[in-house]
């Protein structure tokens, strides 16, 4: 395995285990209460990060499949759970569905390739990206959700070249 896959894999583990130790201590009630208003509850948040990472591997797997395919169908198509219903959901549950999607993750890291990583797919919100780059999003959007669940102002934050519909601002 190359240090690249290995580096990844590292960071994957890590920052995971750094948002799940921001959830360690909450009950049910409290991680469907946002930190502050007009913020994502744990909840929601975890909801999320399972829904973006299944999208996130459709688009590897896409890229994988086609030569520079568009990506941007799949964000357009991306729906987040309902507020209410991602709230009303049991928290070991939420977990466990970010679990599966993190070990299929892990799974598809395993089987690509190294050339495979710098395979580009167009037209994501973040511009052109390589599978690589799409992998290496997915710890960063953990770090920056750790941090929202704390109620930080998160250290990391997204470069949008072209925003989803929810993300831009009126013109």
């Amino acid at each position: 395995m190359s240090e690249d896959r290995e580096d990844l894999l590292a960071k994957l583990d890590s920052q995971r285990a750094a948002l799940l130790a921001e959830l360690r201590g909450l009950s049910d009630k409290e991680a469907a209460r946002p930190p502050a208003p007009g913020n994502w509850s744990a909840k929601q948040q975890l909801s999320h990060l399972a829904r973006a990472e299944r999208l996130y591997l459709a688009c590897v797997r896409r890229v994988c499949d086609e030569e520079e395919p568009d990506l941007g169908v799949h964000w357009a198509e991306h729906q987040e759970e309902h507020p209410a219903t991602a709230n009303a959901r049991p928290l070991e549950g939420l977990l466990a569905d970010m679990e599966s999607a993190r070990q299929q993750t892990r799974q598809m890291v395993a089987a690509l390739g190294d050339a495979e990583f710098g395979r580009v797919g167009r037209h994501t919100p973040f511009g052109d990206l390589t599978i690589g780059q799409l992998l290496r999003s997915l710890y960063r959007h953990d770090r920056m959700h750790a941090d929202q669940v704390a109620g930080r102002e998160p250290a990391y934050q997204p470069k949008f070249v072209n925003p989803p519909l929810d993300q831009r601002r009126p013109q």
